[in-house]
């Protein structure tokens, strides 16, 4: 989950979703300005975040919900009864630790022209012997397309040369791999792929 100003996002690697406040208090039961705090209590192992020991989602809604903030509930320690005082206590500074995890700084300064982060292309001839090397052949036959979406021009490629091919007993022609002696497995120099 990522937190704006007036909405939380989330990605799960295939759904994306945005929720406005309301949404936020109908899904966590908390404001969106309490998302570090209730985090800071109970934790988010995909953040690496750990909370507080012993501190679930159930208790940490309660808790925000009475004192609404993680400084307050602290502030009010007193007030807080059982188990739940000690594993407060106990986790004092985990909790303030993982406020500090889960807040986004906002404020860095940034110094840097966003012009100098524009894609340019590569490395043509850097690029082309590390992808021969590799025997990435489909990326090679792409390369154009591929130099084009990282802002270069499609002229910088010189194309591929045809793979070197070999005829095989039954007279037929078959690529030619390259591979040394000297590399792994039982293969010699140019034997078919």
């Amino acid at each position: 989950m990522y937190l704006s100003n007036s909405a939380i996002r989330t990605a799960d690697g295939v759904h994306y979703a945005e929720f406005d406040p309301k949404a936020v208090e109908e899904k966590l039961g908390i404001k969106p300005e309490q998302v570090v705090d209730y985090k800071a209590l109970c934790g988010d192992k995909s953040d690496n975040i750990p909370g507080v020991k012993g501190i679930g989602e159930k208790t940490t809604i309660k808790l925000l919900q009475e004192y609404g903030t993680l400084e307050s509930i602290y502030e009010n320690l007193e007030q807080v009864s059982g188990a739940v005082k000690s594993k407060l206590v106990a986790g004092k500074e985990d909790a303030f630790h993982s406020q500090y995890l889960a807040q986004i700084e906002l404020n860095t300064p940034l110094n840097f022209d966003l012009q100098d982060s524009k894609l340019s292309g590569c490395d043509v001839q850097t690029l082309r012997g590390l992808l021969e090397e590799l025997e990435l052949k489909s990326f090679l036959k792409r390369f154009d397309r591929l130099q084009v979406q990282l802002g270069g021009t499609p002229e910088t490629m010189p194309p591929t040369p045809e793979i070197p091919e070999k005829s095989d007993k039954s007279g037929q022609n078959v690529p030619v791999c390259g591979i040394s002696s000297t590399n792994s497995g039982d293969r010699p120099r140019n034997a078919p792929c």
